[in-house]
């Protein structure tokens, strides 16, 4: 019988800031190396993840309660540096599906002008390198910011 543990990893912070993103566009968030090589290589079995994204906009127009404020894609480098084709054309950026990890979601209409905190679900990661992309879905340009922020953090559960 194997029995797993958690173990709890530190917070990985992916940008520093976010770009201003029309609705419908797609912003990389920085890189991250899930590999031996990685700053994560410590965890190696079952990593899981969760992404945090603190964003603000001007106009908050038709943003409520269960609006999708973004879209969270992991596009992986599998031979280290090459990513596979994406479209990150201002308010029309394509990321196929396959690399769609979760999801930021509006629990009520958010304060114009205020940074406001969105958390994803957990989500199973593998050790590979990944580029961390946000697909605006808010219907609204949220605005460039310190305040922008992703964050995420691992975990991982260990047999015993």
């Amino acid at each position: 019988m194997t029995v797993h543990t958690n173990k709890t990893g530190t917070v990985e912070s992916v940008t520093t800031a976010l770009p201003t993103a029309a609705n419908g566009s797609a912003v990389s968030a920085g890189d991250l190396d899930f590999t031996a090589a990685g700053s994560n290589a410590n965890l190696r079995e079952m990593l899981f993840g969760r992404i945090r994204g603190t964003l603000k906009w001007a106009t908050v127009t038709n943003i409520g309660a269960g609006t999708v404020i973004a879209d969270v894609y992991f596009v992986p480098k599998l031979d280290g540096s090459n990513p596979p084709q994406i479209d990150t054309t201002a308010g029309t950026s394509f990321i196929p599906a396959t690399y769609r990890v979760g999801e930021l979601i509006a629990a009520r209409i958010p304060t114009a002008n205020t940074a406001t905190i969105f958390d994803s679900r957990w989500f199973e990661l593998h050790a590979e390198k990944v580029t961390v992309y946000l697909l605006n879905r808010s219907g609204q340009t949220w605005n460039a910011s310190n305040d922008g922020v992703v964050d995420i953090r691992v975990e991982s559960a260990q047999s015993n």
